[in-house]
Order: structure tokens, then sequence, then C-alpha cells
């Protein structure tokens, strides 16, 4: 219990979690994709590694060159409940934005969960 508090005070991010539901257009009665807010400033935290600290995740660039990928973990609560898939926007202590998408599932631990995630492109 104690280790727990003293990492929550290492969270000084604060993310937005947006899924993607199917819904009915009232107009048209057709199904659209639309983005609901689950959550709104949970503290976490963001953690990076590039290079050989991504732990060799690395993807063949047009079969001619590699590429190193940024392995991106967010961490928070473990009661928090974010499905698969999710896009999450994390604003920094120092005030920047970084948004990311494809939320993998969560490992979750007895005092926090660490989720995996990937820049959006449109963002970077």
């Amino acid at each position: 219990m104690v280790r727990t508090k003293i990492l929550r005070r290492l969270w000084t991010d604060r993310a937005d979690v947006y899924v993607s539901e199917q819904t009915t257009d009232p107009g048209t009665g057709r199904t659209i994709q639309c983005e609901r807010k689950l959550y709104y400033a949970i503290p976490c935290r963001v953690s990076f590694r590039r290079g050989i600290e991504a732990m060799g995740m690395i993807r063949d660039v047009h079969d001619a060159a590699m590429e190193a990928v940024q392995a991106v973990r967010l961490f928070l609560a473990p009661d928090v409940v974010i499905p698969p898939g999710s896009r999450i926007v994390v604003r920094r202590g120092d005030g920047q934005e970084l948004c990311f998408w494809r939320s993998g599932v969560p490992a979750i631990f007895e005092g926090h969960q660490e989720i995996r995630m990937e820049r959006e492109e449109r963002f970077v």
C-alpha cells in the first residue's frame, strides 16, 4: 500500500480516454462511427523508450531501411478500465499534449497498470 502511494506521486500527467462506437445517424438512419470520451483527466505517467531500449521493436520500412520504433507505456491506477484500441490524449505537467491510439491490453499489477500505446501519426 505504501509503495502504491509513492508510485502515484509520480503520476503528474493527465489522460483523456476516447472509445470508438457505432451509432445510428438520426437523419439518414445509417450506421456511423463516432468517438465518445470515456474518462477525463485521469492521473497517469507516460514512459518512453527509444532505440535499443525499445526492446528490439523494429519494423521494416520500404524494404530498404530499418526504423526503430518508440515504445510508449502509460502508467495509471489498476481500477481504471481502458478498452484495447482506445485513443488516449495525455497532457504532460509542462503543458505538452500527446495523442496516442491503438492502446494495447493492459498489464495489471497490484498498485498500477501499464498500457502500451502507439503515437497517433497525424499529431507527430
